[in-house]
C-alpha cells in the first residue's frame, strides 16, 4: 500500500483544510503519470487454506505459498472483478487467473509492473470497460504474460500447488502461533450502532480504551479485536457482556457468513434494499435451514442492491441482486471456496417468491447432499444451474428448471 500511495495532496486540501503555502501546484506523480489508472484497482492477499477475502475477485490477487511453516513466495492471480450493468453482456464478473508465483523479493516489482500495464493499455473511453478484467480479456492473457515478463526482464515461474478449503471469517476467540488471542465478531452488514437490543457502538468504544492491541475490519464485513493480550481477555469478555455484544456461537452457519451492501438510503445507485432486506430475510430462511438439519451448514449468501458487485454477490452460493424496488435477480451455485462464480437461476423475484424458489433446493440439499459437499457444487451436481468459471460465460443461455419437490 505504501508503495503505490499517490503523490497527490488533493484530498487533504479538499477534506482536510490543508492548503499549500509554497512551490509548484503540479505534484509530480512518477509511476502514475498525469492520467493516474482508468478505474480502481483492487490488491488483495489470501494465506491457504483461506480465501477469507475472495482472492481470486482482485484485479490483483497473491496467494501466499507456505511450506515448512516458512513463506516460499505468491502465486499471482490477475483480473479479477465483480461489477456488472443489468442488461448490458459486455460487462460479467470475472475470476482472476492465477499465472505464476514469485518470490517475495519480487512482489513489489511484479505488482509495479502489472499495475504498469494497465495503467498504459487501459480502456479509458469507455468507463464500463475501463477495469483490468477487460484488458485482460480483449488483449487475451498469453499477450499479458509477454508483455508482463517483457517489463520484468524475468519470467514468472510455474504456479505452485495450493488449495482453498474455507472460505469466510473464523468467528470469536482464536489463539494464533505467537500465543496471542484475537476476537473476531460478527456484525450483520458490518453496522455497528446502538440498538435496544445491543450496545455495539457505546461497548466498543469502552473496549477501545482498554485494548492493548488493534483492531482490524475483515472483508467480510467482521471486526477483529486483535493482539488482546491474556490480562486483557477476562476484562474485554465482561464488556462484551456488559453491552450485549455477541459472540455468536448461537447463529446458523447462514447468518454468520451473509453480507450485503448498504444499497438505499445510502447508495445513489441501489436499485433495491440490501442492508435493510437481510435481516428479514434471514428470519424466513434460518426455519427452512431448521427443518433440513442444516442450521450448522456453512451456505454464502450475498445481497447486494445493484448489480455493480460491491458485496461481492457473484461469488455467493446463494445471491440476490437488486433490479427494481422489492425485486431481486437469484443467482445460484458459486464455489464454497471462491472459485466458481454463480448463475442467474431467476429473474425479478419479491421476497415471497425468493423464498418459494429456496424453499425445495434447501430441502433437496438436506436430504440428498453428499458427505461434505456444499450447497453450491450440490446445485451444479443436480444441474440446477451451470457450471460458470469464466466470466466471459456468465451470460450463456441457462438450463431450462424443473424443480422436483
Amino acid at each position: 500500500s505504501d508503495k503505490f500511495l499517490p503523490n497527490t495532496r488533493a484530498y487533504y486540501e479538499i477534506w482536510l483544510d490543508e492548503k499549500q503555502v509554497a512551490g509548484s501546484p503540479q505534484e509530480e506523480e512518477p509511476f502514475y503519470g498525469k492520467t493516474f489508472l482508468p478505474r480502481k484497482f483492487k490488491i488483495g492477499v489470501a494465506v491457504p487454506p483461506f480465501n477469507d477475502i475472495d482472492v481470486l475477485a482482485q484485479d490483483l490477487g497473491l496467494i501466499a505459498i507456505v511450506e515448512k511453516d516458512q513463506l516460499t513466495g505468491f502465486n499471482v492471480s490477475v483480473g479479477g472483478g465483480m461489477g456488472m450493468t443489468h442488461g448490458d453482456k459486455t460487462t460479467y464478473p470475472r475470476l482472476g487467473e492465477v499465472i505464476g508465483f514469485c518470490l517475495p523479493e519480487q512482489v513489489l516489482a511484479v505488482t509495479e509492473q502489472i499495475i504498469g500495464i494497465q495503467r498504459d493499455f487501459g480502456d479509458r473511453s469507455n468507463r464500463k470497460h475501463a477495469r483490468f478484467k477487460y484488458t485482460l480479456d480483449d488483449r487475451g492473457t498469453e499477450w499479458f504474460k509477454d508483455e508482463l515478463t517483457v517489463r520484468l526482464g524475468f519470467e514468472l515461474a510455474p504456479p505452485r500447488p495450493y488449495a482453498f478449503t474455507e472460505s469466510g471469517d473464523r468467528v470469536g476467540w482464536v489463539k494464533d502461533k505467537q500465543g496471542r488471542w484475537h476476537l473476531t465478531l460478527c456484525i450483520l452488514s458490518g453496522r455497528i450502532k446502538d440498538t435496544e437490543e445491543t450496545a455495539w457502538l457505546t461497548g466498543l468504544r469502552k473496549i477501545a480504551k482498554i485494548h492493548d492491541g488493534d483492531f482490524r475490519l475483515t472483508a467480510s464485513q467482521n471486526l477483529i479485536i486483535a493482539n488482546v493480550s491474556k490480562a486483557n481477555r477476562p476484562k474485554i469478555q465482561a464488556l462484551l457482556k456488559e453491552y450485549r455484544i455477541p459472540v455468536p456461537d448461537n447463529w446458523t452457519a447462514l447468518r454468520l457468513h451473509a453480507i450485503s451492501c448498504v444499497a438505499f438510503p445510502t447508495c445513489g445507485l441501489a436499485m433495491a434494499e440490501s442492508e435493510r432486506f437481510l435481516p428479514g430475510l434471514l428470519d424466513r430462511m434460518e426455519p427452512l435451514l431448521k427443518e433440513a438439519d442444516l442450521e450448522k451448514q456453512t451456505i454464502h449468501l450475498r445481497v447486494t442492491g445493484c448489480p455493480n458487485g460491491c458485496a461481492r454477490p457473484y461469488l455467493g452460493e446463494i445471491a440476490l441482486v437488486g433490479k427494481s424496488p422489492g425485486r431481486y435477480n437469484l443467482y445460484l451455485g458459486a464455489g464454497f471456496t471462491g472459485e466458481r462464480l454463480n448463475k442467474l437461476y431467476k429473474e425479478s423475484l419479491t421476497e415471497d417468491e425468493i423464498v418459494s424458489e429456496l424453499t425445495p433446493l434447501i430441502e433437496r440439499y438436506g436430504k440428498e447432499r453428499l458427505k461434505d459437499e456444499p450447497f453450491g457444487d450440490f446445485l451444479i451436481r443436480q444441474k440446477v444451474v451451470p457450471e460458470v468459471r469464466v466470466g466471459r460465460e456468465f451470460h450463456n443461455q441457462r438450463f431450462q428448471h424443473q424443480i422436483i419437490t
